[in-house]
Parts: structure tokens; C-alpha cells; sequence
């Protein structure tokens, strides 16, 4: 997401959605400052229709270009949050893929065992989801001792690229507090990623609504 680079007309995107959309909330985390003439201030965002309440952003490292990192955001839902993490991992290097889960996993530790606080997590992982060794799988094999489920479940939903799709490298995990309702990848070109969609209730709510 671009806060102000060269490459994009220096477009603050954020605001341009906070204009066109309902999402009016929202919280960017940058993983690339630079100033100067060719600049770069870009990172992930987390966007939304409620307030966000409280906020994180984590850089892997300190690259003025290039660096990836996660955030995390709690989004206020009539009196309980939803909690997501957005993460996006380095392209190049599985090593370095790996090593940027195990930061991740350092930040979630101890945020799982309630499940009333779980978080979703979902992000651009570089990656597909059952190449042994890399960082999914790593993730997923830590994730499903606390029963998430990883989405999309199938290498035929394809993420990227969006007009020619070949792979699947962008995923969400759904804590077990979560019935899911469905799972799409939409047929949108605004990015060289095609966007998931999860469509899900809270089991909480459910049971509520059955009382």
C-alpha cells in the first residue's frame, strides 16, 4: 500500500479508499521509508468499516526498499474486536521466509491460548501452502495445533498473477471460533494479486442467536 512513492504519482492510497468505499478505518504499516525526489513510504494496511482500536506494525528489518513485515489491529464489533494480522513475506529467499514466520510465531505466542482472542490471519506469503520446508507450511503446522484452518484449502482457487493466474501464494487462517460460510477468489484487477474472500460468522454470535 502507498503512502507517498514516486512510482504511484506519490498517491496517498489510503485516503484515495477512505473516498471511494465505506472503508473509512484504517491503519497502515510502513515497512519502507524514503524520502527525497524518488521516494518510497509504502507498506500493508489493514482497512476497515468499524474503528480500530488498538494497532501494531512489525518490520522484519530496516530496508528503505523492499522490506516486508506484519501488523496486527483490533477492530471494535458492538462491545467484543475482531483481531486480524497482515503479513507479507519476502519473495526472493525461503530462508529468509521461514525466519520471518519465526517472527511472527514470537509475536503470536500466547495471543492463541484464548480463543475468545484469536486472530485471523492472512496476508501475501510468497509462497504456496504445501511446499515442505517453507513458510506457509511452517505457519500452518503451528497454527493447527491451535485448530486453525488454513483458506483457500484448494491450489485450484489461484491467486496470482491476476491476469494469467498460475499459483496460489496468498492465504487466510481462520481460528476455530469462526464457521465459514465461504471462500472466493474475486475476479478484481486492481493489483497484480487477485484478493480472497472469506465470508464467515463468529460461533459465539450463532449460539447467541439461537438462545
Amino acid at each position: 500500500m502507498d503512502q507517498d512513492s514516486y512510482w504511484n504519482k506519490n498517491i496517498d492510497l489510503i485516503k484515495a479508499i477512505h473516498q471511494e468505499t465505506p472503508y473509512h478505518h484504517s491503519f497502515i504499516g510502513l515497512n519502507n521509508e524514503r524520502g527525497g525526489k524518488w521516494s518510497f513510504n509504502y507498506g500493508s494496511a489493514i482497512l476497515s468499516r468499524h474503528p480500530i482500536q488498538a494497532e501494531y506494525n512489525q518490520p522484519f528489518d530496516d530496508k528503505t526498499f523492499g522490506g516486508k513485515g506484519f501488523m496486527y489491529a483490533e477492530i471494535a464489533l458492538d462491545g467484543s474486536y475482531l483481531r486480524v494480522v497482515n503479513v507479507h513475506l519476502d519473495f526472493r529467499s525461503r530462508q529468509r521466509r521461514v525466519e520471518q514466520i519465526d517472527q511472527l510465531i514470537d509475536f503470536l505466542e500466547g495471543r492463541l491460548d484464548d480463543v475468545s482472542v484469536q486472530p485471523i490471519i492472512c496476508g501475501d506469503f510468497n509462497c504456496p501452502a504445501r511446499k515442505t520446508g517453507d513458510a506457509v507450511f511452517h505457519l500452518f503446522r503451528y497454527l493447527e495445533t491451535h485448530g486453525y484452518r488454513l483458506l483457500p484449502e484448494t491450489s485450484a482457487m489461484r491467486t496470482l498473477p491476476a491476469h494469467f493466474l498460475t499459483r496460489t501464494i496468498d492465504f487466510i487462517f481462520m481460528p476455530p471460533g469462526c464457521a465459514i460460510r465461504d471462500v472466493s477468489v474475486l475476479s478484481v484487477y486492481v493489483s497484480d494479486h487477485r484478493p480472497v474472500l472469506v465470508e464467515f460468522e463468529s460461533y459465539e454470535d450463532i449460539r447467541a442467536l439461537a438462545d
